[in-house]
């Protein structure tokens, strides 16, 4: 299993007031997550997380199978989710 983030929509504002909208590449660093910005830029808007979850083919195998371990990555998604968007 791997996991990846990214954040999208991070809105940037600089001493001359001008607004920069930009996104980060997905990584997949553990969180918290640091986003260097320049001296002299503030956030506007924090941005949007994005979460992907992928699954190596090997891990099921080649057969279809109910993934019962589906509620366990949801509430720990839901969790990383949570806590990414107290972060100020």
């Amino acid at each position: 299993m791997v996991s990846f983030a990214s954040v999208e929509d991070i809105q940037l504002e600089n001493e001359m007031g001008k607004i920069t909208v930009a996104s980060t590449w997905a990584c997949v660093q553990p969180p918290p997550y640091y986003i260097p910005i320049e001296d002299g830029w503030h956030i506007k808007k924090k941005g949007k997380i994005s979460v992907s979850v992928l699954f190596d083919e090997a891990v099921f195998g080649r057969e279809f199978r109910t993934v019962d371990s589906l509620d366990f990555f949801s509430a720990t998604i839901l969790k990383v989710v949570e806590s990414l968007e107290n972060v100020s």
